[in-house]
C-alpha cells in the first residue's frame, strides 16, 4: 500500500514539474515581452510628439555657421536636399557583445531609435543566456537616462540610473547626432574648430552638461568619437570615469541616397588596453 502511495505521489509531482517546464518553455517562445512592450510604448510615444515630416530639406545655409568638417559630411555624405527627418532607426544583427573585461562574448541583436526633436535614444537588446531569453533596454529620454536588464523575460538583474547615467545616456546621443543633421541644428549643441578635421562638441541639456570630439577622415566621413563624460559600472556597482571611443566606418549610400556607415564599435579606452565591447553592422536604416 505504502509503495502504491509512494509511487502516486511521485507521478503526482513529475506531473507538476513537467506542468512548470512546460509552462516555462512556453513563456520563453511567446513574443510578448514586459520589456520590448515598454520599449515599444516608448518608441510609439517618441514617434507622436516629433516633429511631422514636412516637406522642407536640408540646404547649404542650415549648415552656413557649423565648422567646416560639418558642412562637408552633410554635403558629401548625401543629406543636402533631403527632407528634415524627425528620427533614424538603426537596426543591429548578430552584434558581438563582450561583458566586461573577463566576460564572455555574446551574440545580441540591436534596435534602436534617435530622435531629432529633443533629445530622445531608445534602444532594445535582444539575446539568449543558456537558451533563456535576456533583454535590455538602454534610454534616454525626459532628461533622463538608464539601463534595464531582465533574464526570462520576469527576473531583472539590473535597473541602473541616476546622475551618472543621465550623463552616459546623453553623450551617447550626441555621439550619433550626425546620423540624423536635424538634431545638429539645435542651438544646445555648441561646436568648436580643434583641426581640420576634428571638432568638438558641447551639448548641455536639463542642466547636463556633456562634450566630445568628432574626427573626420579624409572624405569627410566621421570616423570616431571620443568622450571623458561616460563611467563605466563595475561589478560591486561603482562607477568610475574611463574614456569611451564610438567608432564607425564603411559608409554606403542607402535610403535617398544618404550615406551612412554600416560598422560599429563601441569601445571603453582603459588606461592598459582598449576593450572593444559591442562590434557590430546595421543590418537596416528607417527615416521617419
Amino acid at each position: 500500500m505504502r509503495v502504491r502511495r509512494f509511487r502516486a505521489l511521485a507521478f503526482s509531482v513529475m506531473r507538476v514539474i513537467a506542468a512548470c517546464v512546460g509552462a516555462v518553455v512556453v513563456w520563453f517562445a511567446v513574443p510578448f515581452s514586459p520589456v520590448k512592450s515598454e520599449f515599444s510604448r516608448d518608441v510609439e510615444r517618441s514617434k507622436s510628439i516629433a516633429i511631422t515630416p514636412t516637406a522642407e530639406v536640408f540646404v547649404e545655409e542650415d549648415f552656413a555657421s557649423f565648422p567646416e568638417a560639418i558642412q562637408y559630411y552633410v554635403g558629401r555624405n548625401g543629406f543636402i536636399g533631403t527632407p528634415k527627418y524627425s528620427w533614424v532607426h538603426l537596426e543591429f544583427a548578430d552584434v558581438d557583445f563582450r561583458q566586461g573585461k573577463d566576460g564572455r562574448t555574446l551574440k545580441i541583436d540591436y534596435d534602436q531609435y534617435n530622435f531629432a526633436a529633443e533629445p530622445r535614444r531608445l534602444a532594445m537588446v535582444e539575446s539568449a543566456v543558456a537558451g533563456v531569453p535576456f533583454q535590455g533596454y538602454d534610454y534616454f529620454a525626459d532628461g533622463r537616462g538608464g539601463m534595464k536588464g531582465v533574464i526570462g523575460k520576469a527576473v531583472t538583474l539590473f535597473d541602473e540610473c541616476g546622475p551618472e547615467m543621465n550623463k552616459a545616456a546623453l553623450v551617447t546621443y550626441l555621439a550619433e547626432a550626425l546620423f540624423i543633421p536635424q538634431s545638429l541644428l539645435r542651438n544646445d549643441i555648441e561646436f568648436t574648430e580643434l583641426s581640420e578635421r576634428e571638432v568638438e562638441a558641447t551639448f548641455t541639456y536639463e542642466g547636463i552638461t556633456v562634450s566630445g570630439v568628432f574626427t573626420f577622415n579624409e572624405a569627410y566621413e566621421m570616423v570616431e568619437f571620443r568622450t571623458q563624460d561616460r563611467a563605466v559600472a563595475g561589478e560591486d556597482g561603482t562607477m568610475t570615469q574611463v574614456d569611451w571611443t564610438a567608432r564607425c566606418a564603411d559608409y554606403l549610400p542607402g535610403a535617398h541616397g544618404i550615406r551612412l556607415p554600416r560598422t560599429f564599435q563601441a569601445v571603453w579606452n582603459y588606461p592598459e588596453q582598449d576593450l572593444v565591447y559591442f562590434d557590430g553592422a546595421i543590418s537596416r536604416v528607417t527615416f521617419g
